[in-house]
């Protein structure tokens, strides 16, 4: 299952950010949302963590998930 992201997507983001950030979490408005992985109908080489992508976080997506974290003890 494809991984959805806090983050809002934008295709140069890495390219325009700030180089050796700690947090490199993009955080402005917008209703496109970062997905990483693939899912079951993608390629071997697509479900990569390293591989980002952007989709529009108000619809349904019967291969896009979420996991929690937190941060601290």
């Amino acid at each position: 299952m494809s991984e959805w992201m806090r983050d809002s997507y934008a295709s140069d983001y890495y390219t325009t950010t700030e180089a050796g950030c700690a947090d490199c979490a993009n955080l402005t408005a917008g209703s496109t949302r970062v997905i990483r992985s693939g899912d079951w109908s993608t390629t071997a080489y697509a479900l990569r963590a390293a591989i980002r992508d952007g989709q529009d976080s108000s619809g349904l997506h019967t291969s896009f998930g979420w996991r929690c974290a937190r941060n601290g003890p």
